[in-house]
């Protein structure tokens, strides 16, 4: 079974690789989140969009 740092950069995973994610902890969480936010900030900007209604009526 290949080390955590190589799923990480593979795009298709096996379920026992899945498994292995799913079960991440200590500095492997920690790595496995760094990742996803490295894979978020290449697909998203870093910036947050607020949108508002404004409703007015005589009733």
């Amino acid at each position: 079974m290949p080390n955590f740092d190589e799923i990480l950069h593979k795009t298709d995973f096996s379920l026992e690789e899945i498994k292995q994610l799913l079960a991440a902890e200590g500095e492997d969480l920690r790595q496995l989140l760094d990742h996803a936010l490295q894979v978020k900030l290449a697909h998203l900007d870093n910036n947050v969009h607020l949108r508002g209604l404004i409703e007015y009526s005589n009733i």
